[in-house]
């Protein structure tokens, strides 16, 4: 039976940015959540997993001996030699998933005009198919259609190993998952219970964190308080002593003199050990609320400036869509007004990214009035853009990570990084865009490897936000929201 074990794992890319903390956990047979904000450390910790990482302390194990781990990565970018080695592959059960999966080895050939969710299902079949003994797959769900994702659950549902699953998809987490691992300030926390019972409980464990806190904090004020009070009183009778010893009668007896003398002493000692006793109290409530962490979110609300459009057609396509040079749909009308809220709904594969592509290729209007988030950044694209905000003047690059700060990023630890995780890197690229008075936005599967709460604060901006809107999602209640008309590119039979 396979199993996975972290015991005491550490792991800093420098020695000033230490990403896992001393990480324990154990995972038997069945799929694990691992959950977390972006830019928590997730894919680090499947690299330590898989073993393209070396902790820098501590020790992962996995049984048996020579365990096979396939991985499924967040990015889409690369055919892969696995991929391609499972392509030709005319095994029967491989013939079978291929089948199921709607898979034609022929499209290999045309991999860099194929769409992400397309790629995406070449991807996860190719791991599927490994049987491996532990398989970590990265936001499987990202880019596929609904149909696509119900294919997929379902295989990865029938899987019999060790699986670490990262998504932001509740449903997915929710059908697929019986152990919740939340990664926050580099920590995991283990839960029993898919993510919507785990979350339950962890809300609930932190408001009672949250009162004990405020508890500890008013006690440790009282007793500040009360320890002023003291040393105010022990003040007060070392000086009214003092004065007395100088005013005393020079007549009175050496005894009667030191007897006073005695008793003011005493009383003093006595106080000064009420105050002493009273320090204490603060210190050992000030050492349990540093070990009570309370973690801060990340994040606040964002907006996007619009400007009234000075013509009233903005974006338009009308024609076949061409990737590649290949027709992926014979032919669609599109007309972006001033005011058109629009949703482009299809399948993978059905041209929805190309149309956006040509919508804002050839844009009759400023590029710099169009806030543009394609579906996917390579590698190469994401260390592009965050060595461009690096270099930006000092207050534009203050105003860009004032913008991602609200969008939940944490803007040292970006900036500091060789590589910004995907949803760092789209992040980043929103902030950019945001705040310079477009007239439309466009954007490709925005909520693509977005933590919750960041989906949650794009979702009011854009609701609030007053210029037009073109959109692709395959995120129903994201949309539901935020358009008042959709189109479908049915994909050519």
């Amino acid at each position: 039976m396979p199993a996975l074990h972290l015991d005491s794992v550490s792991f800093a890319y420098t020695s000033a940015v230490e990403v896992i903390r001393d990480v324990s956990f154990d995972l038997g047979p069945g799929w694990h959540g691992l959950v977390g904000e972006n830019g928590a450390g997730k894919s680090t910790l499947l690299g330590l997993i898989r073993g393209d990482l070396a902790p820098s302390s501590g020790r992962v194990s996995i049984e048996p001996s020579g365990a096979l781990v396939a991985h499924c990565p967040q990015v889409v970018d690369q055919l892969t030699p696995e991929v391609e080695e499972w392509a030709t592959s005319w095994e029967a059960a491989d013939a079978a998933l291929r089948s199921r999966l709607q898979l034609d080895p022929t499209d290999l050939e045309r991999w860099e005009t194929l769409s992400p969710g397309e790629r995406r299902r070449w991807q996860l079949a190719t791991a599927i198919a490994r049987r491996p003994d532990v398989m970590l797959v990265d936001e499987p769900t990202n880019h596929l259609d609904t149909g696509a994702s119900e294919q997929l659950i379902a295989e990865l549902a029938a899987f019999d190993g060790v699986g670490v699953i990262v998504s932001h998809d509740r449903d997915l987490l929710d059908r697929l998952t019986t152990t919740t691992l939340r990664m926050r300030g580099g920590e995991v926390e283990v839960w029993h219970g898919p993510y919507s019972v785990a979350s339950e409980e962890w809300e609930r464990a932190d408001q009672e964190l949250l009162g004990e806190v405020e508890r500890l904090k008013s006690e440790r004020d009282r007793v500040r308080r009360r320890m002023a009070e003291r040393r105010r009183r022990l003040e007060e009778r070392q000086q009214r002593d003092r004065s007395e010893r100088r005013r005393a009668d020079q007549a009175d007896s050496d005894a009667r003199s030191m007897l006073a003398k005695g008793r003011q002493e005493f009383a003093a000692r006595a106080e000064a050990r009420r105050v002493g006793v009273e320090a204490r109290r603060v210190e050992r409530l000030e050492r349990e609320l540093s070990r009570k962490r309370i973690e801060r979110r990340r994040g606040g609300p964002i907006r996007i400036d619009a400007e009234t459009a000075r013509r009233p057609v903005l974006l338009s396509h009308d024609g076949p869509i061409v990737a590649g040079g290949r027709v992926v749909h014979p032919g669609v009308a599109v007309t972006i007004e001033r005011t058109t809220r629009l949703r482009i709904r299809g399948a993978n594969g059905s041209g929805k990214s190309t149309l956006l592509t040509s919508l804002v290729g050839n844009a009759p209007i400023p590029a710099d009035r169009i806030l543009w988030l394609p579906q996917e950044l390579t590698a190469g694209q994401r260390r592009s853009l965050t060595d461009g905000v690096r270099r930006l003047p000092a207050g534009e690059r203050g105003n860009v990570m004032a913008i991602a700060a609200r969008l939940g990023l944490d803007p040292g630890r970006v900036l500091d990084s060789e590589l910004p995780s995907p949803g760092e890197a789209r992040k980043l690229q929103l902030a950019a865009g945001l705040g310079r008075g477009v007239w439309v936005a466009v954007l490709d599967e925005p909520t693509n490897h977005f933590d919750l709460p960041s989906t949650e604060r794009l979702e009011d901006a854009l609701a609030a936000y007053e210029g037009a809107l073109v959109l692709v999602t395959h995120d129903d209640r994201f949309a539901e929201a935020l358009i008042d008309e959709e189109i479908s590119l049915d994909r050519p039979t």
